[in-house]
């Protein structure tokens, strides 16, 4: 009766998400004045003023450094995204050059290892149909692209499964783990920033030419009342496993008499080298 309940409060806190359905992927392009970050789009247009209307000043390859000059305090929504316009300046065939771009299609966390840039983005809302039923929901797609000088290597996509955890991103290149084949491996999560609004975290591994994808965690509590948290243990982990990603699963729940229980469990991928197949 316990799990059935738990499991009911976390598909609550899903349906909670789809049916509310509000935007808040600003503070995700929240770019702070002095900082820079990387286009995202496989072209974007700078304009003269900071609204779709206004005269196109240049065309932006993917990928192009951008510095932030400052904020635009207006929000523009385009694909289900919600973001500020922003003034920045950059370099084209050594000349400076300023303009205005809208944050929805900048680089939420740039990240770089030696000539390789991996640019995480949110492409927008997509359709997706429930299983057994003709009703279909809203998604947020998340997309890594990686470039070397410039030349777009590979890209991969993915589903949030939520239209509103998306107050924070955060990214970052990690060792490979002991996984075999793989030269890095990329974090990228998306959290909502309040109770019951799930963290999304997805693990790709890069190979030196293509990237793959790793199982989807997710980790949502509410205050007093229940906590779900999955996370990995890789190979070169304390207590991992050769060739095995395993993970790890925690569910709290506290009822009305105040009386906590608590559940572990764990789930185990082998690692081939180009998937992780589950046990």
């Amino acid at each position: 009766m316990k799990k059935y309940l738990l499991l009911v409060s976390l598909v609550a806190v899903f349906l909670s998400a789809y049916s509310q359905g509000e935007l808040t992927t600003q503070y995700c392009y929240a770019f702070e004045k002095g900082t820079s970050t990387y286009t995202f789009n496989d072209s974007m247009n700078l304009r003269t003023a900071p609204r779709l209307k206004a005269a196109v000043r240049d065309t932006l390859a993917m990928g192009t450094e951008v510095f932030i000059d400052e904020k635009i305090d207006s929000l523009m929504t385009a694909s289900g995204k919600e973001a500020p316009w922003y003034l920045v300046h950059y370099t084209k065939n050594t000349e400076n050059r300023t303009g205005y771009v809208w944050g929805g299609n900048l680089c939420l966390n740039p990240m770089r290892r030696t000539d390789i840039k991996f640019l995480i983005g949110l492409k927008g809302l997509a359709k997706r149909k429930s299983k057994g039923s003709n009703e279909s929901f809203d998604v947020m797609v998340a997309e890594l692209k990686v470039l070397r000088n410039d030349s777009l290597l590979d890209r991969v996509s993915w589903d949030l499964w939520s239209t509103e955890g998306f107050a924070y991103n955060g990214s970052r290149v990690l060792p490979a783990s002991g996984l075999k084949d793989v030269k890095y491996l990329l974090q990228t999560l998306f959290s909502g920033g309040a109770c019951g609004i799930p963290t999304i975290t997805q693990y790709l591994a890069w190979t030196g030419e293509k990237l793959l994808l790793l199982p989807q965690l997710m980790s949502v509590a509410d205050a007093g009342v229940f906590s779900h948290d999955e996370q990995f243990v890789f190979p070169t982990d304390k207590n991992g496993k050769p060739g095995t990603i395993i993970k790890t699963i925690e569910d709290e729940e506290t009822d009305e008499k105040e009386h906590t229980t608590s559940k572990k469990s764990t789930m185990r991928f082998i690692w081939n080298g180009e998937k992780a197949i589950k046990q």
